[in-house]
């Protein structure tokens, strides 16, 4: 699932909408309201 999320991602085709739920990491940063830095840590990630 990483790897397909990899290319489709980094493909540079214009993404209308992307969702990737990762589970309980998606799951606890919700709850302890650290959305946006989880958000940042993925896109810090993927570049």
């Amino acid at each position: 699932m990483t790897a397909e999320a990899v290319r489709v991602l980094g493909s540079g085709g214009d993404l209308d909408a992307c969702f990737l739920h990762l589970g309980a990491v998606d799951e606890t940063a919700h709850v302890l309201d650290r959305g946006p830095e989880y958000r940042r840590a993925i896109e810090t990630a993927a570049t």
